[in-house]
């Protein structure tokens, strides 16, 4: 949505933060977010983070509420 342009800052910073304070996410490897590209009707945001999982943690589960908590911001 290119009317977030003014907010991609804002964005890129609190989903990077989000990740830095989620307990499944792995703080010993890097994490980035970087705003990476205007697509064609987006402005697209690159997130690399490793999660830490147990066997009993389930995978999908846990993707999709990442995905949820950065998309409510």
């Amino acid at each position: 949505r290119y009317t977030d342009i003014g907010e991609i800052k804002a964005i890129v910073d609190n989903i990077k933060l989000m990740l830095l304070k989620h307990p499944s996410i792995d703080q010993q490897m890097k994490i980035d977010v970087f705003f990476v590209n205007f697509g064609a009707s987006s402005l697209d945001i690159n997130v690399s983070a490793y999660m830490s999982v147990s066997s009993g943690v389930d995978f999908p589960s846990l993707r999709q509420e990442l995905l949820l908590k950065i998309a409510s911001i």
